[in-house]
């Protein structure tokens, strides 16, 4: 067990579950002077932060990955090969 040790942290939930469960950020000693004011600005800089992970983190839905794009332009080309075939 340490003593003598003091940390100011703030702990924001999580805004994607799926992700994390909450986000702890450890406060530098000096950081807040004024309790009101700053701590809020430090919350809402603390939940901007977990909220950018999250959209960096999560799956981007409705995109097609690279393997798809591949597989779509090789029926392409077979489609206009046998379209080209067929009107010789």
């Amino acid at each position: 067990m340490v003593r003598g040790v003091t940390k100011s942290v703030i702990v924001v939930p999580s805004p994607d579950p799926a992700l994390f469960e909450s986000a702890i950020f450890i406060i530098k000693p000096g950081a807040v002077q004024s309790e009101a004011a700053l701590k809020k600005r430090l919350l809402r800089e603390a939940e901007l932060i977990a909220g950018a992970y999250v959209r960096e983190m999560a799956p981007r839905a409705g995109r097609i990955p690279a393997p798809a794009w591949a597989g779509i332009g090789a029926a392409a080309g077979a489609l206009a090969a046998c379209l080209v075939l067929l009107l010789r």
